[in-house]
């Protein structure tokens, strides 16, 4: 390997990621990152900001080592359950922010897109309740699993936007997009998902266990 790894040594359950050349015949960074619990389901998803930055979530589901969390980051504490974890690093072996994104209940992290001017939004679901930043869509009441929608700023240091949006049945934020600034989101809902008014394309739930939901 090229650099040294953040992470040499594994623990029951860690994620794990990787860099290659451009060429894909070189490996030049490999980590594991994650505390003595388990990381599921790993490492889910990353985004290069360039040859060197990379930004990486994933859920875990106890408290990390002091290393994974900086001074001055959104969230410096671990809410307990399970908790989304972001973070930025240079070359898979430095650091440069990192941040938990929970309450008292378990979040589960699904997926994340980078704005043009760094700030990383992200999207999952919990059974808890957030602090709320900036929050538009609104949640249901109860204990059911609702979507989970955040945008961090480029720094890490606190949250732009942060909301939960559900009804009375559980939901999801399953994957993001983000074209011309605006992020687009895909997921599955069920009773009671807050749609956006007359004239959207299926404002009705028909049942099952869920239904798919897309927004902007």
């Amino acid at each position: 390997m090229a650099g040294t790894s953040f992470d040499a040594t594994r623990n029951s359950g860690d994620g794990f990621v990787a860099a290659f050349s451009r060429d894909l015949g070189t490996l030049d960074y490999a980590t594991y990152i994650g505390g003595t619990a388990d990381e599921f389901p790993a490492a889910t998803s990353i985004r290069a900001l360039d040859d060197n930055s990379f930004i990486v979530g994933f859920t875990a589901e106890a408290a990390l080592p002091a290393a994974y969390i900086s001074a001055g980051s959104a969230q410096t504490t671990f809410g307990g359950g399970a908790d989304m974890w972001l973070g930025k690093f240079t070359n898979l072996n430095s650091l440069n922010w990192g941040t938990y994104v929970g309450g008292s209940s378990a979040e589960t992290f699904n997926d994340l897109e980078v704005f043009s001017d760094g700030r990383v939004a992200f999207c999952g679901f919990g059974v808890g309740s957030l602090t709320e930043v900036a929050s538009a869509a609104g949640r249901s009441t109860g204990t059911d699993e609702d979507g989970i929608i955040g945008i961090l700023k480029a720094d890490g240091s606190a949250f732009n936007y942060l909301d939960e949006i559900g009804g009375t049945g559980g939901d999801r934020i399953n994957d993001f997009e983000i074209v011309n600034n605006l992020v687009y989101w895909t997921g599955v809902g069920a009773n009671g998902f807050p749609v956006s008014g007359s004239g959207v394309y299926q404002s009705t739930y028909y049942g099952g266990i869920s239904d798919v939901v897309l927004g902007k």
